[in-house]
């Protein structure tokens, strides 16, 4: 992972956990994309470099997780495939 990448998913890490961060504290509908940044102390350009939306955090990340666990799967899949043969 080079640094461009690894800063960039540092970011994404940032604005994800101030959003949820915010949320237990405050209703969804009321959190500013300002409140966001602050919270993740990252800048606004930023924030619309990887989002263009509070939804679009939760949408990325979850993705992300779906994508990482169906992988994981797969791994184990062709693991078990292969151990049966």
């Amino acid at each position: 992972m080079g640094r461009k990448s690894a800063s960039h998913e540092l970011v994404k890490e940032c604005i994800y956990t101030a959003l949820m961060d915010l949320m237990e504290k405050e209703d969804y509908d009321k959190i500013t994309i300002t409140d966001i940044t602050n919270r993740a102390g990252v800048s606004r350009m930023s924030y619309y470099r990887l989002y263009q939306s509070k939804d679009d955090i939760i949408e990325t990340h979850l993705i992300e997780v779906f994508e990482e666990m169906h992988g994981s799967l797969t791994v184990e899949h062709r693991k078990n495939h292969l151990q049966a043969a």
